[in-house]
């Protein structure tokens, strides 16, 4: 299937895209993104999503600088995923949940969905307990 990004940036298979940019996969990103990404082509297999309105903004070294500035923080997360723990069994808040809770180093989380990086950041563990009991409010 062929996807466009239409919302924010993306990482996949170590390579950054940025919107606008295409993206084949055997994976349905629409459904697995909601409202980041539109079916090109696919055989109708895979449903849009929530349709997402962005304002149009023109290109400055300003927003340029900001793309890459998200782009690497986005790499820099799926590289500290990858050498994570699984810890969701550790968290009673995380019963019910979609999210992974992945440890990073000693007192330092992040929360991942199908092996993707869901929030980016790292949390303690005080945080992550908040952020699930909000998430599963």
């Amino acid at each position: 299937m062929l996807f466009e990004l239409v919302g924010g940036g993306h990482v996949q298979g170590g390579r950054k895209y940025v919107r606008g940019d295409r993206i084949e996969t055997d994976k349905n990103l629409c459904q697995m993104f909601r409202g980041k990404f539109k079916l090109l082509d696919g055989g109708g297999e895979a449903s849009p999503g929530a349709p997402i309105i962005q304002p149009v903004i023109p290109k400055t070294a300003d927003t340029e600088a900001a793309e890459k500035k998200v782009a690497e923080a986005t790499v820099n997360s799926v590289k500290k995923l990858a050498s994570g723990i699984d810890m969701t069994m550790t968290f009673p808040e995380a019963k019910g949940s979609e999210l992974q809770v992945m440890k990073i180093s000693e007192d330092q989380f992040m929360f991942a969905k199908n092996g993707f990086v869901e929030v980016v950041g790292l949390f303690t563990r005080a945080e992550v307990v908040i952020f699930l009991k909000n998430h599963n409010a």
